[in-house]
This record gives C-alpha cells, sequence and structure tokens, in this order.
C-alpha cells in the first residue's frame, strides 16, 4: 500500500496588521534614509580601555600605502596612539608634519 504523503502542520505567526505596520515603518524609513546601523559610533567601532598602538603598515591591505589614510583607518577602528618605532626621524618633515596634524585633528597620541 502507498502511504500518502500530508503536508507538515505549518504554524502559523499571530501577528495583527497594526503591530507589523508599526515594526515595519522603522525599517523602511531608516533604510530609505540610508541608515544601516542605529547604533553608529562615531569614535570607531570599538571603544578600547588601553591605548593599543598599531603601527604604518599593519593596515595597508585595507586602507592603502598612503599614511594618513592608514591613520583614518585606524582611528575609525577606535583605536587612539601610534607607534611609529623610530621611524619618524626617517620621514621628511613635510610628511612628519603632515602626520602629526592629522593626528592632532583625529586625537590620536
Amino acid at each position: 500500500m502507498k502511504e500518502k504523503h500530508t503536508k507538515p502542520e505549518s504554524k502559523k505567526l499571530n501577528i495583527s496588521r497594526r503591530k507589523f505596520i508599526a515594526g515595519a515603518i522603522p525599517a523602511i524609513a531608516a533604510t530609505s534614509l540610508g541608515i544601516t546601523s542605529l547604533s553608529a559610533n562615531v569614535k570607531g567601532k570599538h571603544q578600547f580601555k588601553l591605548k593599543y598602538a598599531p603601527h604604518f603598515g599593519m593596515f595597508k591591505n585595507h586602507a592603502g600605502k598612503d599614511f594618513i589614510d592608514q591613520l583614518k583607518f585606524m582611528a575609525d577602528e577606535g583605536f587612539t596612539a601610534l607607534e611609529d618605532n623610530n621611524m619618524m626621524k626617517k620621514r621628511t618633515t613635510d610628511t612628519q608634519e603632515k602626520i602629526a596634524k592629522e593626528m592632532s585633528r583625529l586625537n590620536m597620541t
């Protein structure tokens, strides 16, 4: 004898139209405004308690070879310090001044 295949019972979601629309409106508004995260942190993704200090080159695959772009990336990731291992004295005065200005703007040490 052939067994009859029966459809599994579907679980009904009991939600009223009013609750659904009330929840959907903020989500639709946020997406249309381009808001991807309502809890975006302006200072960075992380807020480290210690002064972790990356050095130039650690994030060149993320930010490129430009020192200023790397500083911006570090600050965006929540770092508030930079370690340069005595390499700053090998850089030109112009480069040193640009780095210092950007670090000051980003509130980095």
